[in-house]
């Protein structure tokens, strides 16, 4: 048997072993590298290797949890025993439907180049992105992780299902005298990073943005690459993507669902089985997940469900539970926006006048009903006039609907671009939208 065999066989025993009425154990394992820079130096190389195992425990439908990193098999079961304990003096959930009967799911998307990825070797992949940096006479920051992490679930209605992964994540910023630029990758292959590109991305940024000027604040068009389109989509997600919002009634899909809500050139769904994602096919409860769309052509469509959320209102489950216990509810942490016909470089030609954003930062909520947002660029912030872009701008606040901002969209990119955003991963293509609200410079 394999290591992941002996884990899994190590939760199963444990949960026939229990004496609650029904348990789930939720385990994570992580083995990750992460190589940090910071002027121009590598100053930081750590490995880490961690177990989270998370158990609830129902007693007449009562719910407790507990929780360790122990991955040997008596500290799972003194776990679920402290959770069993745990149950016995919780209120009781009227509600509760129980827990779900799943299928065994073994799903493997690791490769061996991440997984087994060396310090050596990141330090080698770091100095290509250095190189660059150097020579356009800037100063890099950044850090690149590589790593595996796997998932475990299972209940006592059925077996226990494992995921693993590897994953490499990439981010830099460029900075010059008075500038900085930006550029980042993730993925399941360090083979197909191209760091000397995305090296080149960034300083190509740092240098158009010397000298950034003012602009007055108000109401623009504005190119968003995916980094900036994904954390509004993220955010969007969180919101209102999700059935415990609809049903408490907090959610802008409230009562709108076959409304137009959104420009039709917006398709926006959740699918983790996409191959262009990353992530488990089940979720925290062990329920295959399934894709789900929230906006067909700017239509208002469905919201994603656990098992809780879809027993209210007898549907079942979408496969999108968060692991307990937890307020939010079910949550989409795979989204895709559809691509359009209009490439990143035909936006900035066809803009008459438009501020071009790389990504934004420090993003808050402002009113969730309404999604609006407040939050500032970074590192990449330029106008662009008469098809070209004309001079770096000071970083801006900007402050917004993302529900208007969607509805006011033009064009979108022909390409998407996988962004580990917010909530999840993203998977976007860069956006054109008009009247865009700048509310003051940031700096």
């Amino acid at each position: 048997m394999t290591e992941r065999d002996n884990f899994a066989a190590s939760i199963e025993q444990a949960l026939q072993a229990s004496a609650a009425d029904e348990t789930e154990i939720l385990a994570f394992r992580t083995d990750s590298g992460l190589t940090r820079v910071a002027n121009s130096q590598i100053h930081q190389n750590v490995t880490e290797r961690n177990s989270a195992i998370s158990v609830r425990a129902i007693v007449d439908s009562r719910i407790g949890t507990a929780s360790t990193n122990r991955p040997d098999p008596e500290a799972i079961t003194a776990t679920v025993a402290a959770a069993t304990a745990n149950a016995k003096i919780s209120p009781r959930i009227d509600e509760w439907p129980g827990l779900p009967t799943c299928p065994k799911t073994i799903d493997d998307q690791t490769a061996a180049s991440t997984s087994n990825c060396t310090p050596v070797q990141r330090a080698e992949l770091v100095k290509e992105a250095l190189a660059v940096a150097n020579d356009a006479g800037l100063t890099m920051a950044g850090a690149l992780s590589t790593g595996t992490s796997e998932v475990y679930v299972g209940n006592n209605h059925g077996p226990v299902s494992v995921s693993a992964t590897s994953e490499i994540d990439f981010n830099t910023v460029l900075i010059g005298e008075d500038s900085s630029g930006y550029a980042a990758w993730i993925g399941r292959d360090v083979v197909a990073i191209q760091m000397a590109d995305l090296a080149h991305v960034a300083a190509k940024k740092a240098k158009l943005g010397h000298q950034p000027s003012d602009l007055e604040p108000g109401a623009y068009t504005v190119i968003l690459e995916p980094a900036a389109v994904a954390d509004l989509l993220s955010f969007l997600g969180y919101l209102g993507l999700g059935a415990l919002s609809v049903q408490e009634q907090r959610s802008f899909m409230t009562g709108k669902f076959k409304e137009q809500l959104l420009s039709p050139l917006i398709s926006l769904w959740d699918d983790a089985t996409d191959p262009r994602t990353l992530g488990a096919p089940f979720d925290y409860e062990g329920v295959p997940k399934e894709k789900v769309v929230f906006f067909d052509r700017g239509t208002a469509t469905n919201v994603v469900y656990d098992t809780r959320t879809a027993a209210r209102e007898g549907k079942r489950s979408t496969g999108h539970a968060l692991p307990a216990p937890n307020v939010h509810g079910p949550l989409p942490l795979n989204l895709f926006l559809d691509t359009g016909e209009t490439s990143l470089d035909n936006m900035v030609a066809g803009a008459k006048r438009a501020i071009y954003v790389t990504r934004f930062h420090y993003t808050n909520i402002e009113e969730p009903m309404r999604a609006v947002l407040t939050g500032m660029t970074r590192d990449g912030t330029f106008l662009v006039e008469n098809g070209q872009v004309s001079r770096g701008l000071k970083n801006l606040r900007f402050t917004q609907s993302i529900l208007d901002a969607l509805s006011g969209v033009v064009a979108l990119g022909d390409e998407g671009v996988l962004v580990d955003a917010f909530l999840g991963a993203c998977h976007c293509p860069a956006l054109m939208i008009e009247n865009f609200n700048f509310t003051g410079i940031s700096g």
